[in-house]
Order: structure tokens, then sequence, then C-alpha cells
């Protein structure tokens, strides 16, 4: 049998998700081949968060150094996980360091330390939240249920296959707050793969001057371009498109536009495992 935990590093999960999710998977594989346990800090409120910092922190620790479990997948986004990344980091256990461990957006925290870190099997991918997707929910949850279960690669980004480098995926808005800090990985000779949500074209651009003036990130072998959604007015508007932005800085820097990837907070956020990719 195989035994997923759910843990929520960021939001509080809606309980009739969770339900939703062990329908999907009970319609997937037979009784007795797999158990997705939600830890019941998912479900827990503490103002913004899913509970408080040492509540998520425990349940993180809990779930990842308990051998008995496969995979840690990332219940949802919002914002979070990297407030616990110095109390869960460090203290990891050998259990730890064989899962792979599933999420996007805000989960780029968690991901970024672990590959930082060399622990375990870091993967973007979708996330229990995505379930409450209208009409493809369900089909999203068991893509990413035959990734974890099966290691079946059918819903990896199309761009990965064609990528010969070790790949990163991230939030562009969570990475830029890792970059610089001691869970920033090694970036040299990786493509870096980027998406957002929410942000107005001027953040954008501000975020991309400060990728692109980092010393390390000129080490890239380039980036490719995922999905930048609910773009929020920009008073004036600022005149370029996400294309044009990225081809800016990409001139100015002298990093690469790879071209574009299928990631983002889309219904098509497709999966990208961290590292070099081997099919």
């Amino acid at each position: 049998m195989k035994r997923i935990a759910v843990v929520g590093t960021s939001n509080t999960l809606n309980p009739e998700r969770a339900r939703q999710v062990i329908e999907v998977a009970g319609g997937i594989y037979p009784e007795g081949a797999l158990e997705i346990v939600f830890h019941p800090q998912c479900f827990t409120s503490a103002g913004h968060f899913a509970g408080t910092d040492e509540a998520r922190s425990s349940a993180f620790l809990e779930m990842a150094n308990d051998p008995a479990f496969d995979a840690i997948w990332f219940a949802r986004g919002g914002y979070g996980a990297g407030r616990l990344l110095q109390s869960v980091i460090p203290n990891l256990n050998q259990a730890a360091r064989h899962k792979t461990y599933m999420g996007y957006s805000d989960a780029t925290a968690s991901l970024a330390a672990l590959y930082s870190h060399g622990i375990g099997r870091p993967v973007w991918g979708p996330m229990p939240v995505d379930v409450g997707r209208k009409e493809v929910g369900p089909f999203i949850i068991e893509q990413a249920l035959r990734f974890l279960v099966d290691n079946d690669h059918t819903y990896i980004d199309p761009a990965v296959r064609e990528t010969n480098a070790p790949i990163i995926a991230a939030n562009l808005t969570v990475w830029c707050g890792i970059m610089g800090t001691k869970w920033e990985p090694q970036v040299e000779g990786h493509v870096l793969y980027l998406e957002d949500v929410g942000e107005q074209m001027y953040r954008i651009d501000r975020m991309m001057f400060q990728l692109t003036a980092r010393q390390k990130m000129l080490k890239l072998k380039g980036i490719r371009v995922g999905n930048f959604t609910d773009i929020e007015p920009n008073t004036p508007d600022f005149g370029m498109t996400i294309h044009e932005v990225m081809e800016y800085w990409s001139k100015r820097s002298g990093i690469p536009i790879l071209g574009s990837s299928m990631i983002g907070h889309v219904a098509t956020n497709r999966i990208v495992p961290w590292g070099r990719y081997r099919g």
C-alpha cells in the first residue's frame, strides 16, 4: 500500500476538498492500494494561516519523519510556508530524505529549501485544493495521484522532456523572497520555470529586475515562462505584456528565454520534477 500524507503549510483547507480527494482516489485505486491521510492541522485556522507556525511545523515534521508515508502532499498555497523552514528543515530525519514532496505556488518555499539541502524529491504539481476547480478538478487530482503513486509521467509539462538540464519550477514572488537566503538552491546550469498570479505588471517587472540583478541568477541556463494570470490593472497601463517584460530583462541580463511552459495557477498546471528529468 502507498501512503500519502497531506499537510497544510500555508492556508486552511476546506474539509469538503479533502472528502472530494478521497472520493477521487477511491475511484482510481482498489481498496488497500492507497491511503491518503490529511493531518487535522490542514483544517485549522490561526489568523491568515492553517494553524500557528508551531502547529504547521509540527504537522510537517510528524508526517515527513514518519517512514510509513511515501510522499508529502502540500494541501494548498496562499502564504506561510517560508515561516516554517527554520524549524522544519534542520529537523527532518532519514525517512524524510526518501519522500516525494509535491505542491506549487507558496510551496515554492518548501520545495526550494528541500532542494537546496538535498532532501527528498521536490516536485511542482497540483495540490488537493485543486479538486475544487470546476469540471476538471477530479482529472487534475487523478494526474497528481498517478504521479505520486505510480510514477506516471503523463501529466508532466511537455517542455520538461525538451529540457536537457536540471529544472527548478517556481512562483516568481516566492522565489524572489527565497533569493539571498540560506534556503536558495544552487542554480548554475538550471532552467528556471516561472509563473505568478494576481500581480500588477510593474511588480512583475520589478521582481524580474531583482532576479536578473542577482549574480547567481546569471548562471542559469535559461528561463521558461509559465502562466501569469489574474494580472491586476496598472494605472497608467504598463504598456508591455508578460512576454515583452521577460524578453526585456533577458536582453539586459543575457539570461535566455527558452520558451513557454504550462505551469501556473491554471487548470492545466502541469507536473515538473525539480532537478534533472529522468523519464
